[in-house]
């Protein structure tokens, strides 16, 4: 049995950290999903460097730039991303349906410019939700104070959402109740998922230099820790949210668990394993995103056994040792935020200028004698 199966065995999710078209043209994502891959996110950075660096989007991109030739890079942007998760969606489809609506998602971000934008993630979201029109489509919104009323009212219509970006127990806790109040709003629950993409390589790495700074034994011990110690304790405040007379009230009427999922959790500080935090993550009502290459290394030599049951308390101790030294924490996961919101606004300006130049040589190309 494949360790992905295995995984799913222990309560928790595999998806793919990427569903571009060089996976679904080929049968690479089908056959992913047959050896237990349960849904798909979406990876821009990948996905900006397929289209720049094959040949999988030339046609597509002809086609539509023919069909209108006053068609700015974002509605490019928009239209790929739509047909590939179209298409990504139906290879999940069967996943969705055995799972009863559990599993077998293909999660894709509202643009990142409606970040801090109530009203502009909402239209932005309905948009998405109608053009691809998959009921195992999932929109990422990110959990920003702008983000949480928008949050709520998407669920309230049934369209299933990620809470994206993150990093802190008040932050989980914030999107939980976001959860609770639109699934209250919804007349038939049952019908909508969420998950809450919790950051977690990101979160020692903004941490690195406060310890480093510091320079003491006690500070350097806790290197590489802070992250896990983070992701525990939010799984504990998701096991108190799960068993709240609230939520207990609403799975009552057919809410679902809104799972926590743990986002591609590569190790981004130098000297650690392939497989960054995986195998410390792993616990039952829970999701995890990796990419091509990490799964690769997962099915080779991941090792699975419950690691989020086990004790809280070196996690506790971990964030009072940190606390003890004047670290921060909830200001540098705010900045955090903040800073992984300017990031994702980059890339997404940056692919528009990838999309304005291929668009420039497949049409010089095809313009060719």
């Amino acid at each position: 049995m494949s360790n992905t199966l295995v995984l799913f065995e222990h309560g928790q999710s595999l998806w793919l950290d990427y569903a571009g078209r060089d996976l679904l043209v080929n049968d690479s994502l089908k056959q992913l999903v047959t050896a237990g891959v349960r849904g798909a996110t979406h990876n821009s950075a990948q996905w900006g460097d397929t289209i720049n660096n094959t040949h999988h989007y030339d046609d597509t991109l002809r086609d539509l730039v023919q069909a209108d030739h006053e068609i700015d890079e974002a509605k490019l942007y928009q239209w790929l991303l739509i047909q590939d998760t179209q298409i990504a969606a139906d290879i999940l489809h069967p996943v969705y349906d055995s799972s009863q609506g559990e599993d077998g998602f293909v999660s894709i971000d509202v643009s990142p410019q409606f970040a801090y934008d109530t009203q502009g993630t909402l239209e932005a979201a309905r948009h998405l939700w109608k053009e691809i029109n998959r009921p195992n489509l999932m929109i990422g919104v990110p959990g920003t104070q702008e983000g949480f009323p928008a949050i709520e009212r998407l669920l309230a219509e049934g369209i299933n959402v990620n809470v994206t970006l993150l990093c802190s127990v008040s932050g989980y806790e914030a999107a939980a109740a976001a959860y609770a109040q639109g699934v209250a709003m919804n007349s038939n629950p049952e019908r909508v998922a969420s998950v809450v993409s919790f950051l977690i390589s990101a979160v020692d790495s903004k941490i690195e230099w406060q310890l480093e700074r510091r320079g003491t034994p006690e500070a350097l011990s806790l290197q590489g820790k802070i992250a896990l110690a983070n992701a525990r304790l939010t799984y504990q405040g998701f096991q108190r949210f799960i068993k709240s007379d609230f939520f207990l009230e609403q799975q009552q009427r057919g809410a679902r668990v809104q799972r926590l999922l743990w986002p591609n959790p590569r190790m981004e500080l130098p000297g650690y394993s392939d497989l960054g935090y995986v195998e410390d993550l792993i616990g039952r009502d829970t999701v995890v995103s990796m990419s091509p290459e990490m799964l690769d290394a997962f099915e080779h030599h991941g090792a699975i056994r419950m690691t989020l049951d086990d004790p809280f308390g070196e996690a506790e101790r971990d964030f009072k040792d940190l606390e003890a030294m004047g670290v921060g924490f909830e200001r540098l996961m705010e900045e955090l935020q903040k800073e992984r919101i300017e990031a994702n606004l980059y890339a997404y300006e940056q692919l528009l200028l990838v999309l304005k130049d291929k668009c420039q040589a497949v049409m010089k190309g095809y313009a060719a004698p």
